[in-house]
């Protein structure tokens, strides 16, 4: 594999990099497609060879955040693809790491219970230490005392506070307290087994992170990839990574829609960058400087100039980057989301790949041909498998076809759900199989399948629907769709390059204001892979079919799409 070098970066990521080394607390709202990724990583590179060469401004330990897909992949691909990003060492902390551990003593402490009940020395001095921390927080909310008092007053009532039974909520609370203090062994010595400049973890992982490590956080720098997911202020979430921000020499955070919905979540995403010294330090303090409550309907109006006034409050902490301004218009940007199927699915993939015939639910599903055999690889590989068999009727002794639908995995609906999140933009998703559109609309109630009349195309240029869910087949051509958004998502990948090409074509054409991207939802390890590399290259892909077809021996197709590009 050819390296990317730093000297290959474009200008406007150069500007990033001096922006994020120049402000320790800062956002980059930077279009998808600009390279904020490794703009980011070279930040980080920078700063963690000041660290070595002993200057203040150095990061020792990065900490990045982001959702599960992007710590999965994007992360520690993107290290790898550039020549400087490579000498960091990147450690993935994953779930499956720690909670062997941390079950272990939840379990533990459930058969404490169940055999000695809340007689164990250890269960009455955890208890005791709960109940005076209690106590502590009732002296403070409800009787107002303030500094030695409220210890005094935990202390003073601690022997009458455990003169009461432990209630079965105690008896959750001791488990979870086991399970916590586990959880803050485990993470130190998952640290000290992977040492590493760079530590990667998903979002949902960041309350748990931050209760194990407490006032020993060792993350001087933290990187909230798609930070508009910490835009409430009220989550747990947010409010984990508050408790720790003071440990923090550094946070930036990476997103495109920093207020998609509304100026009110960047109350919490900013708040975490400065504690409030911009916006406010509380929320109500924010909406009330900035917005009108309407209390009849319940809602909230922005004043007038209130949009402007927020702006020019964080623009010395903000670098906003429009791919518009960037990239050549008439150019879609596309992009691989690289989905990983469950141990279980990719099971299932690889037996029908390897021997052509899988059993489910007591029967077998057979790929007859090369071409049933690619149709059932690609199913499982978004999702679902197809099963047709015929039934006898024992009155007319008449065979009937049925058609089962099998649910093998819904990664790709997730990763469609992160990406409604991330941009929370109109979505035009190119489906193929019909078990997919219905999968599609059950995980969006609000999706709209377009219809044989085209009537859907007026309110989707008028931007009244979220999703638009597409044939290829039944789209390519004649549909003109490019008002109505700039984000494609193939949530099955088309055979023809044709299809593929005109599908595109119906945002990426004359009238389109935007940059248009095109996103690819591959399976990895699958055929989803081949056929989007095709289409990448402009190869048609059902010509692969073709050599597929020539070459077939039941058992070999893997080795055979090695070889078939050749032939292309």
């Amino acid at each position: 594999m050819t390296l990317l070098t730093r000297e290959q970066m474009h200008m406007y990521q150069d500007e990033m990099v001096q922006f994020g080394k120049d402000h320790p607390f800062c956002a980059l709202f930077v279009d998808l497609g600009l390279g904020k990724t490794v703009s980011t990583m070279t930040i980080m590179l920078d700063l963690i060879i000041d660290c070595i060469d002993g200057l203040d401004s150095g990061i020792g330990c990065w900490l990045v955040v982001a959702p599960l897909r992007v710590a999965n992949t994007t992360w520690p691909n993107e290290i790898l693809e550039w020549e400087h990003t490579r000498a960091m060492s990147m450690a993935h902390i994953r779930d499956d790491d720690l909670v062997e551990e941390i079950n272990a003593a939840g379990q533990a402490a459930s058969k404490i219970l169940k055999e000695y009940d809340v007689h164990h020395p250890d269960v009455i001095k955890t208890m005791r230490r709960h109940r005076e921390l209690e106590l502590r927080r009732r002296a403070k909310s409800k009787l107002h005392l303030q500094g030695a008092a409220i210890t005094r007053y935990g202390r003073d009532n601690i022997e009458k506070a455990m003169l009461n039974p432990i209630t079965p909520a105690e008896r959750k609370i001791y488990i979870q307290i086991k399970r916590d203090q586990a959880a803050e062994v485990a993470v130190r010595a998952h640290k000290a087994r992977n040492p590493a400049s760079i530590y990667v973890i998903n979002r949902e992982q960041v309350e748990f992170l931050a209760r194990a490590w407490g006032k020993d956080w060792p993350y001087e720098g933290v990187v909230l990839d798609e930070s508009s997911a910490f835009k409430d202020h009220t989550t747990k979430r947010w409010a984990a990574l508050r408790r720790v921000r003071q440990f923090m020499k550094r946070m930036i955070q990476l997103t495109a829609t920093p207020a998609a919905e509304t100026y009110a979540h960047l109350f919490g995403q900013i708040g975490l960058l400065d504690l409030g010294k911009r916006l406010g330090t509380t929320n109500k303090e924010f909406m009330d400087q900035y917005f009108i409550h309407d209390k009849y309907t319940f809602k909230y109006t922005m004043r007038k100039g209130a949009a402007e006034q927020i702006a020019a409050a964080i623009a010395d902490i903000t670098l906003t980057m429009k791919a518009e301004d960037y990239l050549p218009m008439d150019q879609p940007v596309s992009v691989i989301r690289e989905v990983y199927l469950p141990d279980k699915a990719m099971r299932l993939y690889n037996e029908m790949e390897q021997e052509g015939i899988v059993e489910m639910d007591g029967r077998e599903v057979e790929a007859e041909t090369p071409a049933s055999l690619s149709s059932k690889l690609l199913q499982i590989a978004s999702g679902v498998l197809y099963e047709t068999y015929l039934v006898e009727d024992m009155d007319t002794d008449d065979m009937t076809k049925v058609k089962k639908i099998h649910d093998v995995h819904s990664e790709k609906i997730k990763d469609l759900q992160d990406l409604v999140a991330e941009t929370d933009e109109p979505i035009l998703v190119g489906y193929h199989f019909k078990a997919s559109l219905d999968r599609l609309q059950k995980a969006f109630p609000k999706a709209v399948k377009m219809d044989k009349a085209g009537k859907a195309v007026g309110e989707w240029n008028a931007g009244k629907i979220p999703m638009l869910l597409l044939h290829p087949q039944a789209g390519a051509h004649g549909l003109n769709l490019q008002k109505g958004g700039r984000y494609i998502y193939f949530y099955d990948i088309p055979w023809s390059l044709e299809l593929y090409l005109q599908f595109i074509g119906r945002l990426a054409r004359q009238g389109q204001t935007k940059i248009v991207f095109v996103l690819h939802a591959v399976a990895k390890g699958t055929l989803d892979e081949y056929v989007v590399d095709c289409m990448m290259k402009k190869k048609d892909a059902q010509e692969g079919l073709f050599a597929l077809l020539k070459r077939f021996q039941k058992g070999g197709v893997k080795k055979q799409l090695t070889t078939i590009d050749d032939d292309l």
